[in-house]
Formats: structure tokens, sequence, C-alpha cells
């Protein structure tokens, strides 16, 4: 596994969990002891994500 690099561990955290492990909001949100609201970083991340794919693309 690769786990995204040069992102915030806020923002890796759940997105390791969601993809790479297969958890739930919920699960997320247990894990990481914080509320179910608050693992929509995942969006957040995955916006961060693109927009360094598109950066490195377009060096």
């Amino acid at each position: 596994m690769t786990k995204p690099k040069n992102i915030k561990l806020k923002y890796q955290e759940p997105l390791i969990l969601f993809y790479f492990e297969q958890k739930s909001y919920e699960e997320i949100s247990d894990i990481l002891r914080i509320p179910t609201s608050t693992v929509a970083l995942i969006s957040r991340g995955k916006k961060i994500i693109k927009e360094k794919l598109l950066l490195t693309a377009k060096k």
C-alpha cells in the first residue's frame, strides 16, 4: 500500500481507512475518535489529491 504523501495526516488517515481498509464512515469515526460528520475530511482529502495530481501532470 502506498499512502498519500505530502498530505496532512488529518486527511491521510480517513482516506486510508476508507479506501484501503474499506471502513465505513461510522467505523472511521470510532477509530479516529471524531464525529461522523467530520469524516467528511475524505472529500477534502480527495480534492487535495486531485489538485496535486493535476499540478504534477502539468509539469
